[in-house]
């Protein structure tokens, strides 16, 4: 019913009658220590939890030699609640033995398999691999289809998170029905406030700004904030989201000073939340650079960039798309301080692990790509910008997704290139190629009509 605080206070009074009645190892103390530490987890305390989670998790190891459905499900909960706490590396070790346990013990379609399927799935896509995600995410929900007809909540989960990485991946027009049919099966399931209805309303929101309809989006993740508000009295990861999303999307909306304190106090609450690195805060510290940037205040941007950037460097090793985005953006950065110099080789850096991460295509590619393009112009190397532009308008050509994305940012990178190049070789006929692009500039206004299918 996600009343976790609820539900806290009635496991850890039977976790003290338990205590009292059984001394030493007892299943039924085991299993109360879980349910405080997995109440106290989504309650968004993981660091008071994880303790819980590895003292059941030895418990029911002394218990029950070998396989046991009560020590995968502790081995899962240890995973989980090092996940909330950004230590991916680690929880994935320990979903991958939940799931091998729970294959080993149930045969064929099972509600625990479907479960740690889902779960080594997340984990992976917080790693940065969603391909290899994607593939275990479709077995969890086409397990949980054959196990459950009609509306259920773990259908609703698989649904959402099927969509999820295939909006990572690049394909938001794949994943919004699937975003659809998740929130209107867990309307329908839950009345009222939920955590399940408001994650949904959020993910529905992501994808329609991805789309490139932000005044959609808005009112969900407004709805989506006021009802995590209600559910979590105090500090929590996901009201903190809740405000992180809602000010990125007043951002892309175009109002930045309206984004600005919410993203700031979402930062705050993730610094109190968490201690030490951790991807919420790094996210939310490049989410209060983005916006200062917008507001043109890119000197001070430039060091909470760079300290997201630290911070995710730490946290994520090798290619990773966060990693990738923090990069792009202290570039970014860079160049509009006029250190482009100081930008190409950050710009490089970034194109070369978004090729090496993520499928050939993908519209986050563009990112460093363009902005590659626009430093070499800056530096007066226009034949090396040019092939990088034009390479970036066919891709828009191509794609919906990166039409919207891209287009406009490529035809101003196109018309300062050939300014440029104009005003360096005045005799080659640059001139001709500006005026061109700017004619598509002045046609191209209008996105819903001008854009690719």
């Amino acid at each position: 019913m996600g009343q976790w605080g609820e539900a806290l206070r009635k496991y850890e009074a039977a976790l003290e009658m338990y205590r009292r009645l059984f001394e030493g190892d007892h299943p039924s103390v085991a299993t109360s220590l879980n349910g405080v530490a997995f109440c106290l987890n989504f309650l968004g305390r993981p660091a008071e939890a994880l303790p819980k989670f590895e003292a059941a998790l030895e418990m029911r190891q002394r218990l029950f030699e070998g396989d046991h459905p009560d020590v995968a499900v502790s081995l899962n909960g240890v995973a989980l609640c090092l996940d909330s706490l950004g230590r991916s590396a680690e929880a994935l070790r320990k979903y991958e033995a939940a799931l091998e346990m729970r294959q080993r013990l149930f045969e064929g379609d099972h509600t625990y398999v479907a479960e740690s399927l889902n779960n080594v799935a997340g984990c992976l896509q917080s790693l940065g691999r969603p391909a290899k995600a994607l593939r275990k995410l479709e077995a969890a929900l086409e397990m949980r289809q054959r196990l459950f007809k009609g509306d259920h909540p773990d259908v609703a989960e698989s649904l959402n998170n099927v969509a999820g990485c295939l909006q990572s991946l690049g394909r938001p027009a794949e994943a919004l029905p699937k975003f659809e049919a998740a929130l209107e099966m867990c309307q329908r399931h839950f009345e009222g406030d939920h955590p399940y209805v408001a994650v949904s309303l959020n993910q529905l929101a992501l994808c329609l700004r991805t789309l490139g309809r932000p005044a959609e989006a808005l009112p969900k993740f407004e709805a989506a904030l006021e009802m995590y508000q209600r559910l979590f009295e105090d500090d929590h990861p996901d009201v903190a989201r809740g405000l992180h999303n809602l000010a990125s999307c007043l951002q892309t909306l175009g109002r930045p000073a309206e984004a600005l304190p919410k993203f700031e106090a979402a930062l705050e609450m993730c610094l109190r939340l968490f201690e030490g690195d951790h991807p919420n805060v790094a996210t939310s510290l490049h989410s209060v650079a983005t916006c200062l940037q917008a507001l043109g205040r890119s000197a001070e941007a430039l060091p909470k960039y760079e300290a997201g950037l630290e911070m995710r460097q730490r946290l994520f090793k090798g290619n990773h798309p966060s990693v990738a985005e923090s990069l792009n953006y202290v570039a970014g950065c860079l160049q509009s301080l006029g250190r482009s110099a100081e930008a190409l080789p950050k710009f490089e850096a970034t194109l070369e692990m978004c090729r090496r991460g993520l499928p050939p295509g993908h519209p986050h590619t563009l990112y460093p790509q363009i902005g590659l393009a626009k430093t070499l112009s800056a530096l007066g190397r226009h034949a090396e910008a040019e092939p990088l532009l034009l390479d970036a308008a066919k891709q828009c050509e191509r794609s919906g997704v990166c039409w919207r994305m891209h287009w406009r940012s490529v035809v101003e990178g196109s018309v300062q290139l050939y300014d440029a190049w104009h005003g360096a070789e005045p005799d080659k006929g640059y001139d001709a190629k500006a005026t061109e692009w700017r004619a598509k500039l002045a046609t191209d206004t209008n996105e819903e009509t001008s854009q690719p299918g």
